[in-house]
Order: structure tokens, then sequence, then C-alpha cells
């Protein structure tokens, strides 16, 4: 209600005061009650007239024209005064936003549901987290692919960003590889970490094919590492005249870290002076130089160069020397010469 309303509900000019809008209304309110208190005299006894225009003591005397007067709703005139007054401030009601228009398509209304999301946020989030996380869990098994070829690059060998272009080579120049993957420990910062992560991809037999540095080729071929090549570079057509410098032989006494290489004498006199040992020595091996194991300690050729393969180089694989080895528990003999046969190219 505006003021100019108010104005005409009590009856008041636009100059009126403080002082002259209380008595208008205190008229009102006694002629209000002086309504009220005759209708209730005549529902009591309808027989008696009152023409005197009198009312009980303690109220004020009104004339019968003014009995007669239609009056306003009360609670209008109420209205009008506290507007006048400055009692009340009228707030207008803000239109229904957007969001309150959507929940109430679905029979929500918008106050209970922000309630609601005041009181239960936390229990809420704890909930949505854990949907996350199952989605995330469940998309990380769906979507984990089983790689059916494996190579590592191990040393001084830069290779991150040719990771992509190099298995896209694989699959479009090796059929029988359908998911090729590339692991490596050169990301493993200092160089004791980067040796375990090798070590640990070598017993465990993750890979089929290692890219080495020269250094850590020649330490893990020492070792028993890798397959003899001595059979497989005639198919490859390698000549084997430029791998010379890669012929060489498992040493009994080689450890892979190179942290007990003082040890190995002492190891080697001892075994010497074992009665059990055999005429090779007390090495356990045979005239052709194998183990009861089959691991030959005679010289082979357990890599070859693949410094200047047109693949990895193409790929964005850098390095100043790289050697290509086998792993000697590989069960994908066929997938590795294929493997070999493209780097050579």
């Amino acid at each position: 209600m505006d003021k100019k309303e108010a104005r005409r509900i009590l009856g008041v000019s636009e100059e009126a005061s403080t002082n002259e809008i209380e008595r208008k209304y205190s008229i009102l309110l006694k002629k209000f009650r002086q309504g009220m208190y005759v209708n209730r005299q005549e529902e009591d006894d309808p027989s008696e007239e009152y023409t005197s225009g009198t009312v009980p003591a303690g109220s004020e005397s009104i004339t019968e024209n003014e009995a007669a007067e239609p009056e306003h709703d009360f609670d209008l005139v109420t209205e009008a005064y506290n507007t006048l007054m400055g009692y009340e401030v009228t707030v207008e009601e803000e239109p229904p936003g957007k969001a309150a228009t959507f929940l109430k398509k679905f029979g929500f209304d918008e106050k209970k549901t922000d309630h609601y999301f005041h009181y239960y946020k936390y229990h809420i989030l704890a909930v949505v987290l854990v949907i996350f996380f199952m989605i995330y869990t469940i998309a990380s098994c769906v979507n984990r692919v089983e790689y059916d070829f494996n190579t590592a690059f191990v040393g001084n060998i830069y290779y991150f960003d040719a990771v992509d272009a190099l298995k896209k080579s694989i699959k479009e120049n090796i059929p029988i590889i359908e998911e090729p993957g590339i692991d490596g420990a050169t990301s493993v910062a200092g160089e004791y970490n980067m040796e375990m992560k090798a070590l640990a991809m070598l017993y465990a037999g993750d890979a089929d094919v290692f890219i080495l540095d020269r250094e850590l080729y020649e330490r893990y071929a020492k070792a028993g590492s890798f397959m003899s090549l001595d059979e497989i570079v005639p198919r490859l057509g390698v000549d084997v005249s430029g791998h010379q410098d890669l012929i060489l032989a498992v040493n009994k006494n080689e450890d892979l870290l190179g942290l007990n290489k003082t040890d190995a004498p002492e190891q080697e006199g001892q075994a010497g002076n074992d009665p059990a040992a055999g005429s090779s020595g007390g090495t356990g091996a045979d005239a052709s130089g194998a183990d009861k194991g089959g691991l030959s300690y005679e010289p082979h050729l357990y890599g070859i160069y693949v410094t200047d393969s047109t693949v990895l180089r193409e790929s964005g694989v850098i390095a100043e020397e790289m050697i290509a080895a086998i792993y000697a528990g590989c069960q994908q003999q066929e997938k590795a010469e294929a493997f070999l046969r493209l780097l050579l190219k």
C-alpha cells in the first residue's frame, strides 16, 4: 500500500502531522469498537432500540449518522496507519528465478530444497566423492590397455616425446603386434634409482626387448640378462662385423649394480677349492662352457646397434648410442625379431 492510498483510507491530507494521523486512527478505532458493541447488543436483544446515540461509559459518543456510515475494513485502516507512521516497510517479492522454475517442474519447492542442501551438504558431498571415485576406478579398469609386446628404454636415452609415434610405427609395420607397450627407466631421478627400476623390469620380465646405452648393455649382458643373437642375426641380415665389440661373455660373478666386485676374486678362489667342483675349475660348467641351467659363459652377441634406426629417429628418440637386446626370458621371440628387423631399417 502506498501513502496516497493510506491517506485516502484514513481521511487525512498530505500535510497531516503525526498527531493528526494518530488522532484520526484513534477515532476510527473507537468507531470500529462502537460498531462491534452495537452489533453484539442487537444479537443479544433485537427488540431494544438504540435511539439515544449513547454508548457505555468510557466510550466516545457518536451521532446516529456517524453510526450509520459504512466503515472501512479495519485491517486496511491499520495497514494505512502503519504505512503513514513508517512502522512497516513493504518488501516486494522477487520473481521466481530459473532454479525455482526448474525445481517446480519436478514438484520441488525452492525453499525446502535450499534448506535440505544446507543441512545435508556434507553428506551429499561425501556421497558425490564416493560415486566419483567408483566411476574413476571402473573407468580405469575398463580402459586399461593390455599390451601384447613391451619395449623398455634404459639408460641415457631421451624418448618421452616419441612414445606415441613409435607405437604407431610398430602397429603399422608389424601386424602381429596389436598393442605395443613402451616403458623405461630414464625418467627416474638419479643413476642409482634408474638402475633399480631397470633391474625391477629385468627380474619381473616386463619387457621383451630392451634398448640401452653402451654402459648398461655391457653390465646386463655380462649378468646373463639377454638372449644370444648368434642364430637370430643371420635371419635379420645383419653383418656381424659391425657389431664385434658387442660380443661378450657372461661373468658368473658379475654384480648388476657393481657393488660387490671386490669380492669376486675371493669367491672364485673359494669355488676353485671346493672339492665338489667339476673338472672345469669348480664353475659347474660343462666342456661347452654352459652351466647346469643352460647359461653359456662363452662369448656371444647379445645386442645390435640401432643408433641409426630410421624408425627411432623419425619417432623422436634421441641418444648418442643405442643397442637393442632381447630379454633372456622373452616368450615372444617372433615378435621380438620382427621388432629388431624394423629397428634395423
